[in-house]
């Protein structure tokens, strides 16, 4: 499956490395450009890319960037095909991002952020810690590569 990840903070990139192991083609982006995720690239095989070209030629979109930031890809998806699944991965902040009146007054955070990109969103992995998503990729690391099995007892 070819996959966008638009937000390459711990999160992105760990969702990134695990659906890159799972086989999926990866394309993922931040706010700084593709040159500064040369390195990743390299190291994961997931490709660097403009937000712009993240959501091109993917099935799957996965937003995950700072909540306060959604209204800058307000753009980038109006000629995306409405077959393209865009997956919603923020969670709403107060502290972090400022009170955004229409979610105080009630509206769902994916309520909001579909008005903002005009299309339809579905909620998912937000209530993963991104921790947890990197102990799982360690321990199965450790267990592929047979390190697991030194911390056995007995």
């Amino acid at each position: 499956m070819n996959i966008g990840i638009i937000g390459a903070g711990l999160f992105g990139k760990t969702l990134a490395r695990k659906l890159k192991k799972a086989g999926h083609e990866i394309r993922i982006s931040n706010s700084r450009g593709p040159e500064t995720l040369q390195e990743f690239s390299k190291e994961t095989g997931a490709s660097a890319v403009t937000t712009e070209d993240t959501v091109k030629e993917v099935e799957v979109v996965i937003i995950i960037i700072p909540f306060n930031k959604i209204s800058t890809l307000s753009a980038i998806f109006k000629d995306v095909p409405k077959s393209t699944i865009v997956m919603d991965a923020m969670n709403y902040y107060p502290v972090l991002d400022g009170r955004i009146e229409a979610i105080e007054r009630g509206i769902t955070d994916s309520e909001y952020v579909q008005a903002i990109i005009g299309r339809p969103v579905i909620k998912a992995v937000n209530s993963l810690e991104v921790f947890t998503l990197i102990i799982r990729l360690m321990a199965l690391t450790a267990w592929r590569t047979g390190l697991l099995h030194r911390f056995e007892v007995g």
